[in-house]
């Protein structure tokens, strides 16, 4: 048997403690369910594949002082150069850099006349070296040639290579290659599909869906991306800049740095939020735990005379122990209940108020067994304690 009624009874002459016990259960539910929920939201959209050779890359910015020099040709000059750099696999001038917080986009349409395109994407500009620098995978058709590379401020080619994520949502059918689309009404041939090809803007929704032309502004602005082999990276980095300012010294050359440098600063709002939910989720546990434990004691310490009555009546210390579990199972079943349901109007409040994703029920189930366990934890000892209280404590 296992007591229930008495064990109600004594709940309802001492709802101060109970009361306490179910309201710190439910809201610890509440708020742990909800950041935990969030925390691994935080951390997928971390994790996400990038596409390209991340510990292979770095890139650094160019700003030309000397406004008369040909910048077409110090373009390729430099580009050659960083080429023949022991260790690099392939370098590209490029307009602008993944995941860096600053870029470009265009809208699409699928047909010429369309006054305002249905999709969006970034824009990367780059000439036919541009893939492989990235490291981005060609899933389907080829990629640019030297003759559709354009030089200079004029308009592309009319070819581009676009990603997979792109091409799904344009093409559900699976027929992107080879098919036009517009942009203002000119007309772009998608001559290639890459696989994952991350954008600039870490939190934009066109963030997984980029294009790619054939040109290279010959801009006295201009950004480098170098991939070097594995392990060479640092190498070639610590030598970056005297090459580049050795072809031409009037000019500005930033500090490189990886691509890796780029995804922190740019996920560093998500990682501050994920140490803050991490730290107020493990506070709360503790304090849970704590409470779980000094009101228990305290209960224990209340009612020695009455578990020394029930020893001498023939209650045994694993009857003793049990009472106790079976009371804290109680309460936990209230506050877990009451705090399921504020773990759901919280979730609310948060996707109406700051746009966040409606909670998973897993974490509300998961996070209510944790509760569960860690609360029959916080009450063993005192339970373990009272079993040991002497028969002889009724006389007294």
């Amino acid at each position: 048997m296992l007591e229930i009624r008495p064990i109600l009874s004594a709940m309802l002459q001492h709802k101060s403690r109970a009361v306490l016990i179910i309201l710190q259960m439910a809201l610890t539910l509440a708020i742990v369910s909800n950041a935990l929920f969030i925390i691994d939201k935080r951390i997928q959209l971390m994790n996400r594949e990038t596409g390209y050779a991340e510990q292979q890359l770095f890139n650094a910015y160019m700003q030309a002082l000397d406004g008369t020099a040909d910048l077409t040709q110090q373009i390729e000059a430099d580009e050659q150069m960083l080429r023949s750099i022991d260790g690099v696999i392939d370098a590209v001038v490029i307009n602008h850099t993944p995941i860096a917080g600053s870029g470009s986009s265009s809208t699409w349409d699928l047909v010429a006349k369309a006054e305002m395109g249905k999709f969006r994407s970034g824009v990367y500009r780059g000439d036919e070296h541009v893939l492989n620098t990235m490291g981005v995978e060609l899933v389907e058709g080829r990629n640019f040639t030297a003759n559709e590379v354009v030089y200079g401020q004029g308009n592309p080619e009319p070819v581009l290579i676009i990603n997979q994520s792109l091409a799904d949502k344009m093409f559900p059918g699976g027929d992107a290659l080879g098919s036009t689309i517009y942009s203002q009404g000119r007309p772009s041939k998608i001559i290639g599909i890459v696989g994952v090809m991350q954008g600039m803007w870490a939190g934009s929704s066109l963030f997984n869906d980029n294009v790619i032309f054939p040109s290279v502004a010959a801009a006295s602005f201009n950004r480098y991306m170098v991939r070097t082999e594995s392990g060479m990276r640092k190498e070639v980095m610590a030598q970056f800049k005297d090459k580049i300012l050795a072809l031409n010294r009037d000019r500005v050359i930033s500090e490189p740095k990886t691509l890796e440098d780029d995804i922190a600063r740019s996920y560093r709002g998500h990682s501050t939020m994920k140490t803050i939910l991490t730290i107020i989720v493990c506070l709360l546990l503790f304090v849970t735990v704590v409470g779980i434990f000094g009101l228990s004691a305290f209960s224990v310490n209340q009612r020695t005379k009455q578990i020394g009555t029930r020893r001498a009546l023939g209650a045994t210390k694993f009857d003793i122990t049990r009472y106790f579990l079976v009371e804290n199972c109680l309460m936990a079943v209230v506050g877990i209940s009451l705090g399921c349901v504020m773990a759901l109007g919280l979730n609310y409040f948060l996707v109406n108020e700051y746009g966040v994703s409606q909670l998973n029920n897993a974490y509300v189930v998961g996070t209510m067994f944790g509760i569960l366990l860690i609360s029959l934890m916080a009450v063993l000892v005192p339970a373990l304690k009272a079993a040991q209280v002497s028969p002889a404590i009724a006389t007294r």
